[in-house]
């Protein structure tokens, strides 16, 4: 499997959705005007369907523009903090997390047509204790990442378009330990991620 490289081909789902605000507010600016002038020689009824045709019509153009960003851009990564997600070393969705995750993977399923949907645990490095259902943290990311896949499964996303990985803490965004190596609880906080990856062909 081979995995896209280089920051030029990944951006953020709030990159992408700043880039469909912004076209959505230019074409309302322009269609806004030319709608005020029209509006002084309508008659109230052709007001009504003309506003309800040019409404649909924007609709269209709006998810002809999204697909066409996304063709762009593609692949597009999401990160999410741990702690959004999950209690301390849980794998359990916390409630408050389902209506974000409910709305990104509307998003992801009006990107279509996509080929896979790859889902990635990280942790940090610290051990975890004893008792915990998980041996070591490999375990407990592939569990949180397969959380996820779960939860987007039951909101329209096919199985066969999510490839699961629990990366521990092999792939750190941040060094965990200064160079008198304490630990640095902040970069730990920050490592402990899932990483959701939409990309637009087979890899």
């Amino acid at each position: 499997m081979q995995r896209a490289s280089g920051a030029s081909w990944l951006t953020s789902y709030g990159d992408l959705m700043t880039i469909l605000l912004c076209f959505f507010i230019v074409f309302f600016s322009l269609a806004k005007s030319g709608e005020e002038e029209q509006e002084k020689q309508d008659s109230p009824e052709s007001i009504v369907e003309r506003l309800a045709l040019e409404k649909s019509e924007k609709s269209k153009v709006l998810e002809t523009t999204k697909k066409q960003v996304f063709n762009a851009i593609a692949p597009i990564r999401v990160e999410v903090p741990a702690s959004i997600l999950f209690d301390r070393a849980s794998t359990e969705l916390k409630v408050s997390a389902y209506a974000s995750l409910s709305a990104l993977a509307k998003e992801i399923i009006a990107l279509q047509p996509y080929k896979v949907i790859e889902i990635e645990g990280h942790s940090d490095s610290t051990p975890l204790k004893k008792g915990n259902v998980f041996i070591n943290n490999f375990g407990l990311s592939s569990a949180r990442a397969g959380s996820v896949a779960e939860f987007f499964m039951r909101n329209g996303i096919a199985k066969d378009k999510i490839i699961v990985k629990g990366l521990a803490n092999t792939k750190p965004k941040l060094p965990e330990f200064d160079r008198n190596g304490t630990a640095m609880r902040e970069n730990q906080s920050r490592n402990r991620r899932v990483e959701i990856t939409v990309f637009k062909k087979a890899h």
